[in-house]
């Protein structure tokens, strides 16, 4: 997407926003009830006044567009992410299905919500938290209390983070520190402190400088949010602190200019991530400057007609008690109307008859369903129980053994006609989400990698119980670490993409040279031909929606073939371990690579089928056959 390639660090703008929205609002309520005009319902009108109008109104659009550009299966995802807007839970949505930088995540037009989500919740107990504090405790108190609840929320978001970091990133008691470090530089004003305009100024450009670095330098291997957000969320403090007092940086903000941009910022916030996800779907070919100059236009034009024309038309009315017969059916009717729209939209199954639906996409939906729940392809630390992983007579000692991720997991029907035609013995050994590298730590973290390390060790360990070892085929996902959007790291290492190449090449050539003194052949199955990271939705929306389709694969296949033969560079000599070139085999063509010809040749956005898979049996054969 255009907005990471300008700034890889762009998804800080969140942080911003947290702290800027806890610092105006807690500003806000504390005035409110100092002055004893604070009313607990008064603010939650406030808040309907000033989110719903412009929410709805783009939730109802989006949901239009939704209708013409999804195909059924994203239609329903799209209509439970529309129930999380409408309800403000979209953090827990996405929390539940992805995370924020997952494959699909360029095809979530509501994906931005998350934020939306976080703040309304935590708005839920923030008033309630500052006005009983106030009764007890005085400013001082408060602000000492709401220290405790940042510091514990900070430690929090930061403990998780290496365990569960979509939990980290998506939900509230991990990012609330954010919003309540904003409403403490609120609640404490300017202190006691005078600053010059020098000085102001100084603060203001370190607090800009820190955002910046963040913006520039933070990219989706930083682990996130944690104690890494305190650089932006810091920035962004040292930024407002320095606004309360005058001085030539902060009087540009607040110009005409900045003035009518952050009249525009909220409706903006809305409307950008539908358009450029939207516009992605229907045009795959990679964006210039002139679509994307088109893409802000629109951006800012739809912007504008929601605050000139839909805003003034319902805000109109005071967010006060005597309108409460106005605002409380306003919001349970535009949540209502939303909330049956989702319904539908998933009760329906994404209104599958709106086009006839090709054979061939459901089949490879069927197929993908039964890869991700195969019961060899384990999710903790254990190796596979299942006995459909021991292929063969259960009783004797495995001669094949398959290693690896998903990406070893979709080769074994292949490994399966192999061991069976050549009478064979097979084990296959295969972790979601762990490539066969023992003894590192893989980032980003998630939650499917904690365990990689303490598996891959049970693999080795299993290996070395085994007299007459043959082979072993090993696969993972390898582009993710020869392109640099995954890395690889020893204990107590310097993370860098220069050290995680050397680290793969390394313990690929130590893996090779155990299996070798074990009496086997390593076999090392390279990069799978799985096209851009959407190439599989878009070809099932294409043939669904009846368009055009070979845009999907245009230049969809030349990341894998330089991440292939970059990954080569990495392997050991062929004199120590066999390769099994996956492209070689399945793409005969120079620069694409055409698996929906005729048949599907994926399963999904980041596998091949096992149509594919099974091309590969000849060269299997081959390569085993060579000890």
């Amino acid at each position: 997407m255009w907005d990471s390639t300008l700034s890889r660090g762009g998804y800080v703008g969140v942080d911003v926003f947290f702290v800027i929205s806890g610092f105006l609002i807690t500003q806000d309520i504390a005035n409110r009830i100092e002055a004893g005009k604070f009313s607990i319902i008064e603010f939650y009108i406030r808040r309907v006044r000033r989110i719903f109008p412009a929410l709805f109104v783009t939730l109802i659009f989006t949901s239009v567009f939704a209708y013409f550009i999804l195909y059924p299966e994203e239609l329903v995802r799209y209509g439970k992410s529309l129930a999380g807007a409408a309800l403000s839970i979209s953090n827990i949505v996405f929390y539940r299905r992805d995370n924020y930088f997952g494959a699909n995540s360029a095809e979530e037009p509501l994906l931005h919500t998350w934020s939306l989500g976080v703040e309304e919740q935590f708005y839920i107990f923030w008033p309630i938290l500052l006005f009983i504090a106030s009764r007890f405790l005085g400013r001082k108190g408060v602000i000492a209390s709401l220290i405790l609840v940042a510091g514990a929320s900070l430690y929090w978001s930061q403990a998780v983070l290496a365990t569960n970091p979509s939990f980290s990133y998506f939900m509230l008691p991990t990012r609330a520190w954010e919003l309540a470090l904003g409403g403490i530089l609120g609640l404490a004003g300017k202190g006691r402190l005078e600053l010059g305009k020098l000085t102001a100024t100084a603060i203001f450009l370190i607090g800009s400088l820190l955002l910046g670095y963040a913006f520039f330098n933070y990219s989706e291997l930083t682990p996130f949010p944690g104690f890494s957000a305190l650089i932006p969320v810091v920035g962004t403090s040292l930024i407002l602190y320095a606004g309360q007092f005058g001085n030539p940086c902060s009087g540009i903000l607040a110009g005409g200019l900045m003035t009518f941009i952050g009249r525009l910022s909220y409706p903006l916030y809305l409307v950008h991530w539908p358009i450029i996800v939207f516009w992605g779907l229907a045009s795959p070919v990679e964006p210039g400057i002139v679509v994307i100059t088109g893409q802000l236009l629109l951006m800012l034009l739809s912007s504008y007609a929601i605050v000139t024309l839909v805003e003034p038309s319902i805000r109109r009315r005071s967010a006060t008690l005597a309108n409460l017969r106005f605002w409380v059916p306003f919001a349970a009717f535009s949540i209502t109307l939303v909330l049956t729209c989702s319904f539908f939209l998933i009760k329906t199954h994404g209104f599958p008859a709106r086009h006839d639906m090709p054979e061939w996409i459901v089949q490879s939906k069927q197929e993908v369903q039964i890869f991700q729940g195969h019961p060899c392809m384990v999710r903790g630390d254990l190796l596979p129980q299942s006995g459909v992983c021991t292929i063969g007579d259960p009783d004797s000692s495995p001669t094949l053994v398959l290693w690896g991720d998903s990406h070893a997991a979709q080769l074994i029907p292949a490994f399966r006609a192999l061991v069976e035609a050549e009478g064979y013995s097979g084990m296959i050994l295969t972790k979601a989400g762990c490539p066969p590298i023992p003894d590192v730590e893989m980032l980003p973290s998630n939650e499917m990698r904690s365990a990689c390390r303490q598996f891959n060790t049970n693999v080795l360990e299993r290996l070395h119980e085994i007299p007459s070892l043959r082979a072993v085929i090993v696969a993972g996902k390898w582009s993710s670490y020869v392109s640099g959007k995954g890395l690889l790291k020893e204990d107590g290492a310097k993370e860098s993409f220069d050290n995680s190449l050397q680290l793969l090449s390394r313990r690929l050539t130590e893996s090779a040279e155990l299996v070798r003194g074990l009496g086997g052949t390593p076999v090392v199955a390279t990069v799978a031909p799985v096209g851009s990271g959407t190439t599989y939705n878009c070809y099932v929306r294409s043939t669904y929606l009846g368009k055009d389709s070979s845009l999907c694969g245009a230049g969809a296949f030349s990341e894998n073939r330089e991440d292939n033969e970059m990954f080569k560079t990495l392997l050991p000599d062929e004199t120590l371990a066999s390769r099994l070139d996956l492209i070689s085999v399945l793409c005969q063509q120079d620069e694409g690579c055409d698996l929906f010809d005729g048949e599907y040749g994926l399963i999904d956005n980041v596998h091949i089928s096992e149509t594919s898979a099974m091309k590969l049996v000849p060269e299997l054969k081959r390569l085993v056959g060579q000890q």
